[in-house]
């Protein structure tokens, strides 16, 4: 089978592409740290910046951390994870992870600044919670069985991704 060849795909309102100006996406990750505060001021920043869009990472802890490595020792305690009291392993990953609402809420505050707001969604929870944000563009970073026919039926569009490789899989996936 041949690749899908596109030469323009609409994210949500950006036209990326041939004869397209550069589309910065800011890649906030989690980088906030478990803050809303911190992850509006990344926001600020991206909007400064002259960015489109930003994008945040969201993902069911439990399915990729077992139990024991929940449990396990911080290797050092820093920065944030310091100041919260967080010792294990579980505490950290769990603090600097948003709930539905703040991702709803984030979107919100992206969309006032004239920003694009989209989420790499890791598992099939994590894309529910994303969808309640009502993002135009979901990126599944790592697909998980049965994720992408449960996408499809938002009927937005969706980008498969990872590290440094991109596929378009279609403007309002079907």
């Amino acid at each position: 089978r041949g690749a899908l060849q596109v030469s323009t795909v609409n994210l949500g309102g950006i036209l990326v592409g041939d004869g397209q100006p550069c589309a910065i996406i800011a890649e906030l990750g989690i980088n906030h740290g478990g803050s809303v505060l911190t992850a509006e001021k990344l926001i600020d920043v991206a909007a400064y910046a002259g960015a489109q869009a930003v994008k945040l990472q969201k993902r069911s802890i439990e399915k990729f951390y077992s139990a024991e490595e929940m449990a396990r020792p911080l290797d050092r305690v820093f920065g944030h994870a310091a100041e919260q009291g967080w010792t294990t392993r579980g505490d950290y990953v769990r603090g600097r992870e948003f709930g539905r609402q703040a991702y709803v809420d984030l979107n919100r505050y992206a969309q006032a600044k004239g920003l694009q707001f989209t989420a790499s969604c890791w598992d099939l929870q994590a894309l529910d919670d994303v969808q309640a944000t009502r993002a135009d563009v979901v990126i599944l970073d790592r697909i998980e069985p049965g994720i992408l026919p449960a996408y499809c039926t938002h009927g937005r569009t969706v980008c498969v991704g990872g590290c440094d490789e991109w596929c378009w899989l279609g403007d309002r996936t079907h």
